[in-house]
């Protein structure tokens, strides 16, 4: 009879992680499109300017990037990745990208997160976003690749 429990519990770990390895970018990324795009309204934010803001030596403190930095911040709030108070809640982050079920974005994700998880200590809200963003842009061909995918090319 153990030997049964045994068997049934490894198929069930088996099947759970199937389950979680399951590829859920069709549903996942049209639900943060759309918190995208509520921020985006929100805060009206300029394309031109947020792809000037991903170039190197960029002041990120000048006022014209605040709509780009509060949208990241935004949408992170929208996906409960950051507290209302405007820390970035690092377990639920990292939950949200391995939720996908996209083994690239989680191996990315765990190669580029320990480059960028300094980036924004000590800030906050749309400050902490907008370095982390531009950490990853720079770190990440692959976020590089996907947003221009999703929301058209963005210069370099």
């Amino acid at each position: 009879m153990k030997a049964v429990n045994v068997v049934v519990l490894v198929v069930a770990a088996a099947l759970a992680q199937l389950a979680a390895a399951e590829d859920n970018r069709d549903k996942l990324i049209p639900e943060y499109m759309a918190a995208s795009m509520d921020c985006v309204k929100d805060y009206e934010m300029d394309f031109t300017v947020c792809k000037e803001m991903m170039k190197e030596g960029v002041n990120l403190a000048e006022e014209k990037y605040t709509p780009c930095k509060c949208v990241s911040a935004c949408v992170a709030k929208k996906r409960k990745l950051m507290s209302e108070d405007g820390e970035y809640d690092v377990d639920a982050f990292r939950k949200a990208v391995y939720e996908f079920g996209y083994a690239p974005w989680s191996e990315e994700y765990d190669k580029v997160y320990p480059v960028c998880k300094d980036s924004y200590k000590g800030k906050k809200n749309c400050d902490a976003a907008g370095a982390l963003a531009v950490c990853a842009w720079k770190n990440s061909k692959m976020m590089r690749d996907t947003i221009g995918q999703y929301m058209g090319q963005l210069d370099e």
